[in-house]
């Protein structure tokens, strides 16, 4: 451990240096340099240009205007072979850094392609900043300078699976030197994430690939934003579900109270109201969401629904005296008797009452007794086979006349029980079709 500390303290004071060698070696470095002239040896050789760029956190994604805003920063480094061969040449050899102004050296120009307010990526926000930000370069020439900057650019959105979109920005870094020939690479694979402050609307990834943009070499930094959709499943999703759902059961509330129509034209407006709020959140594009066609559907539901209630109403105040059509009469009928728990069944006499017409038999053993003569039986028979007919008549009558007896009251509970069931596989059905649309996107 001594010797490492003995090492340690000796290197420091072999690369120590004073203030006028600092100065001295920066005026020699300087003597001959032209920032104009792109610091190679051979100036047809290509600069290599190495970008490394770190998120910060992101700012702002206004998914109206299609527009990101990020703070991070841009480490950019570079080979300077005129500052490499003139320290060799110098007595400040035992220097191994210094730093020069930005406005002294060759600088590579950047810009952003689809800047929202800005294109390059040296933003000085005052003078100040422009003259104290430097360009660090070490004894065999590397040169590296770090910027801090706050920008904004355009995405590409895709609204698609509001709320569970999913946005790609491309942060295309292109040179603005095109006398000489300059080739960005990065050693990243990605943005790096290290210190970003987490964003609680927005998860980022990134990636990054290299292009030729018009015969530039380009690299690209892509930053992949999917949106964070619990807020919004609660507050958009879940309540325009509601709705729809509470909309189905508008038709057991009883006519009588006359609180069905009220109950269902404040439903709506309730709904039109939900759908202005929402609409205020989502881009003008002609590129509809599955988000944009549920309300829309929920929207013709509502009113199909306000519908049916004032064909209900009118069905149940319907002039008693005027006749109910067949067809209205026979679906109604069915509807009831599809619905009620048990069919009214056909009354049929007990076996004992009828045991007094099997064949005469009991009168015969009766007659015996009684001494009657066989004319006195079959008189008797006679007058029970005419009570039988007209009894099994009468009651084949009094089925025809239930038939007859469906009122507008019951055609109008009919139509209830038919819109009622319809609303309700409607909801279940756009509920599943949305969460079966959406669920590709949770991955």
């Amino acid at each position: 451990m001594l010797e490492l500390l003995m090492v340690m303290v000796a290197m420091s004071l072999s690369a120590a240096s004073t203030y006028s060698e600092g100065r001295n070696l920066n005026k020699f470095l300087l003597a001959n340099y032209s920032k104009e002239i792109l610091p190679r040896l051979i100036l047809t050789n290509t600069m290599e240009v190495n970008v490394v760029f770190a998120l910060g956190s992101i700012i702002d994604f206004d998914g109206v205007l299609g527009i990101i805003s990020f703070g991070g920063g841009f480490v950019i480094s570079w080979k300077d072979e005129q500052i490499a061969e003139t320290w060799k040449q110098s007595e400040f050899t035992h220097l191994d850094k210094t730093q020069l102004s930005v406005h002294d050296v060759w600088i590579p120009k950047i810009h952003i392609k689809d800047m929202a307010d800005q294109i390059s990526i040296f933003p000085f926000s005052s003078y100040f900043d422009s003259e104290t930000t430097y360009a660090t370069f070490d004894q065999n020439g590397t040169a590296m300078v770090m910027l801090i900057t706050n920008l904004k650019t355009s995405c590409s959105i895709d609204m698609s699976y509001y709320p569970f979109d999913k946005h790609t920005c491309e942060i295309y870094l292109i040179y603005s030197h095109t006398y000489y020939k300059l080739a960005f690479n990065t050693s990243r694979k990605s943005a790096i994430f290290e210190h970003t402050i987490p964003n609680s609307e927005w998860s980022v990834s990134s990636s990054v690939y290299r292009t030729d943009l018009h015969a530039l070499s380009t690299i690209v930094y892509v930053l992949n934003l999917s949106q964070k959709p619990l807020f919004l499943v609660m507050n958009l999703i879940f309540p325009c579900m509601v709705i729809g759902i509470v909309n189905s059961l508008s038709f057991l509330i009883p006519i009588e109270s006359g609180e069905r129509l009220s109950f269902g034209v404040s439903l709506l407006l309730t709904f039109i109201v939900f759908v202005t709020t929402v609409l205020d959140n989502l881009p003008s594009t002609d590129t509809f969401s599955f988000f944009n066609v549920l309300l829309l559907v929920q929207l013709m539901y509502s009113s199909i629904i306000v519908f049916g209630i004032v064909q209900s109403i009118h069905y149940y105040y319907q002039d008693c005296s005027k006749p109910v059509p067949g067809k209205i009469k026979r679906i109604a009928k069915f509807i009831m008797s599809c619905t009620r728990n048990n069919k009214e069944s056909v009354r049929v006499k007990p076996c004992t009452e009828i045991s007094e017409f099997d064949n005469g038999s009991h009168e015969k053993k009766f007659m015996d007794v009684k001494g009657y003569t066989e004319k006195d039986l079959n008189n008797k028979l006679k007058a029970n086979d005419s009570n039988f007919t007209k009894g099994f008549n009468q009651e084949t009558g009094n089925r025809s006349l239930c038939e007859e007896s469906i009122t507008w009251k019951d055609v109008s509970k009919a139509w209830d029980r038919i819109c009622n069931i319809i609303a309700c596989i409607f909801s279940l059905t756009m509920l599943i079709m949305y969460s079966f649309l959406i669920c590709p996107r949770l991955d």
